[in-house]
């Protein structure tokens, strides 16, 4: 069979608008220069735009951390002192007003003093104690080293783990500051002063002190200015199900990291448990009860109705990444009620630690059902469990460097992380597990986790990873115990992991350096915890290779896959019933499977699409979604916006409210098509519309009658949402 035309014009349209972005350098090293150099407006006559830390001076600026040091300058090369960053710091932390202290808390620092309620704030918050009787030395300049003391103690880590392995040659494990400077570098806030160097003892300018600001707080990013349009969009683009107007507005006014602790602290939105039914259908169960308990059909449309309204968006976002490693599909599980408790544990799990998360869902009735785990028994072994939770929701199958990069024996081949006989071991570990007693007689527990069966358990001796073997004549629960703790200590962990959520998150072909700055975080925390998933997501998202302006290089971002694309748009233009007068009714699934993504019944478990898809005619790029885009998805994406645009789902039997967009406040515009247009630019692209797709869309727009302002609304959404420069997400 040919390959289709259209979907090697597709492919290389992308291919096409990725190559045309700007070149954006690499990440930035706090004593060298920035990432990225926009084009903005200098706050500062000795900050022009050709200046290093010009980004990040103007970050600081826009959010008023700093006002320079009079007469229109900022005085970049000038040193920072003591009490200067103390107030640096509280303001860059988002009080601006510290209350005055009731006593005097250092004796050389007097009410008079500028910095007098700033000293006292930072002390209160345990970043300071002075430096020794009673005092704080104000004037004293700061140091490199003390910089990351302060900057480390300030998001939370009072007392960081000393890192097994010395990073920089002039930092030995006996300096105080040790472990401090190994956070800051394992976060991405510096890569030193030299090579192997970080220069602890040099004293920081204030150019230096707003890198490592900007870089340490995630104050927005340090390739644009704080608060821009485009900085925070890219965020929501990456942590939720798609920006909004308001959304958009709430993170540029409280910057990144206050909207993920937001995000953190939601309540979940999850999936309410279902009441278990009968395994074989009853006859008197209708085609609305068939519907409703025999199909995905509600969980479904509660996914898109979490998706499109619900306040946890980072946790639904993750659950949906989690779902993608961890993969069971509806296709196997006959009823919702079976699958609920399986994304209760992605949901509940998300911001939890891996091991927790690796417990649950081995032991959870829908995995044992999907993966054969749940009539595996010491006489009758299956071994789909081992090899899946090995292969793809831990480990993999060559072993790993910490940046994900496979590791090579001397002729260069790689080497496999497992062979047969650790299947086979692993595979002894899992047997004897059972669905839990029956709630009643013909109805499957798949609510509470799988029960041993003592005697159903192999308990001779097993082979698990790099040579390690449990020993005979343990119980069940102590080999799976061990077993998942050495899986989860195993150093491809971490590389694995993350590179994964990466892809799903933020890009398809994450750097080495991404991932191994990632890897670090899942191995520690900051506080000597392996496995914290909060951490990681936090790492990701506030990676300079996540936030930062465009992006040049042309391996950047990924294709929106079918539910990301249908729900970017539908929040980017307040999904609304069909009828505009309440919200959309979440049955959406239709679309998205007919573009090959029929939410939670992924064809294999290898997920939707195949994870090392290489992009045809781009020389390897990896692009998984892709791998189910052909001709027949291309034409159906475009379709899906053809409905939703110029018509509506329409009310049915299963779509009891039906979707529309709300596009009244384009049709304001529709008179100036050059204002439409630049206002569906800041709704779906923030501004990034390359010059010659904004002017085919004016000339196409402008041909259609004034008169007519629904029309002109609809066809620059159309043709926006349908482009290539669209639909893939950098």
């Amino acid at each position: 069979m040919k390959k289709s035309p259209l979907k090697c014009l597709f492919i290389r349209s992308v291919v096409c608008c990725l190559s045309l972005l700007p070149a954006l350098a690499g990440p930035m090293s706090v004593s060298g220069k920035s990432q990225s150099s926009p084009q903005q407006v200098t706050a500062f006559a000795d900050v022009p735009l050709t200046h290093p830390f010009h980004t990040e001076i103007t970050n600081i600026a826009v959010r008023q951390v700093t006002l320079g040091c009079g007469g229109g300058n900022f005085c970049p090369d000038l040193v920072v002192t003591r009490e200067q960053m103390a107030v640096f710091i509280i303001r860059a932390l988002g009080v601006f007003n510290p209350p005055q202290p009731s006593q005097q808390p250092f004796a050389d620092v007097p009410p008079t003093r500028f910095g007098y309620a700033f000293i006292e704030e930072l002390a209160a918050r345990g970043i300071t104690l002075g430096c020794g009787g009673g005092n704080f030395c104000p004037d004293l300049v700061v140091t490199r080293e003390q910089m990351a003391i302060f900057i480390i103690r300030a998001i939370g880590i009072a007392n960081p783990p000393a890192p097994a392995t010395q990073r920089f040659t002039d930092v030995p494990p006996s300096r105080p500051s040790y472990p401090f400077i190994e956070q800051l570098a394992r976060r991405g806030v510096t890569s030193g002063c030299g090579p192997t160097t970080f220069c602890p003892d040099a004293p920081v300018t204030r150019s230096q002190m707003a890198a490592f600001l900007v870089r340490g707080f995630g104050l927005l990013d340090p390739g644009e200015p704080g608060g821009s349009l485009s900085n925070a969009a890219r965020l929501l683009e990456q942590a939720t199900f798609g920006p909004t107007s308001s959304l958009v507005a709430h993170v540029q006014s409280v910057g990144i990291r206050a909207f993920l602790d937001e995000q953190f602290a939601a309540p979940a939105s999850s999936y309410p448990t279902m009441p278990l039914q009968p395994t074989t259908i009853p006859p008197t169960c209708d085609s609305t009860c068939q519907r409703d308990n025999y199909t995905m059909y509600l969980v479904q449309r509660r996914f898109f109705e979490n998706a499109l309204y619900g306040p946890d968006q980072l946790r639904q976002r993750v659950a949906f990444a989690l779902h993608q490693i961890f993969v069971v599909s509806g296709r196997d599980l006959m009823q919702p009620s079976w699958i609920v408790p399986y994304l209760q544990t992605l949901d509940r799990n998300a911001f939890g630690n891996y091991r927790t998360l690796l417990q649950e869902i081995t032991l959870n009735p829908g995995m044992g059902r999907y993966l054969d785990m749940y009539t595996s028994t010491r006489t009758n072994p299956n071994e789909n469990f081992a090899r899946e939770v090995l292969q793809l929701f831990s480990v993999g199958t060559d072993k790993l460097n910490i940046d994900g990069t496979p590791q090579l024996d001397a002729q260069g081949n790689t080497i496999p992380t497992y062979d047969q006989t650790v299947v086979d071991g692993f595979t002894k570990v899992f047997t004897g597990w059972r669905l839990a007693a029956q709630p009643q007689p013909g109805v499957a527990n798949y609510i509470d986790p799988m029960v041993l069966v003592a005697n159903n358990h192999d308990n001779g001796t097993k082979q698990l990873l790099d040579g390690v073997v449990l020993p005979s004549g343990q119980t069940g629960d102590q080999d799976l115990t061990q077993a998942l703790d050495y899986i989860f200590n195993h150093p491809n962990v971490g590389p694995f992991i993350s590179k994964r959520l990466i892809n799903n998150l933020v890009t398809s072909n994450p750097s080495p350096a991404y991932v191994e700055r990632v890897a670090r975080v899942f191995n520690d925390n900051g506080q000597g915890v392996r496995g914290d998933l909060k951490a990681v997501v936090t790492a990701i998202l506030l990676d300079p290779e996540a936030r930062g302006g465009v992006k040049g290089d042309s391996r950047y971002g990924h294709l929106r896959e079918p539910a990301l694309f249908i729900c970017n748009i539908l929040r980017a233009f307040n999904a609304r019933s069909a009828d505009g007068a309440s919200t959309s009714d979440g049955h959406i699934n239709p679309q998205s499977a007919a573009m090959d993504q029929d939410i939670f019944r992924p064809p294999t478990v290898f997920n939707y699409y195949p994870a090392d898809y290489s992009v045809p005619g781009t020389g390897g790029i990896i692009g998984p979604e892709f791998g189910i885009l052909s001709t027949s998805t291309t034409l159906r994406r475009a379709n899906f916006v053809n409905t939703i645009v110029f018509s509506a789902i329409q009310v049915s039997a299963n779509a009891p409210r039906g979707t529309s967009l709300d596009l009244s406040g384009l049709q304001a515009l529709a008179g100036n098509p050059s204002a439409l247009v630049a206002e569906v630019n800041r709704l779906l692209m923030y501004g990034s519309m390359s010059t010659g797709m904004r002017d085919s869309i004016i000339q196409a727009v402008s041909a259609v009658s004034s008169a007519n302002t629904l029309k002109r609304a609809r066809t620059a959404v159309y043709l926006v949402a349908t482009s290539s420069q669209y639909q893939v997400e950098r």
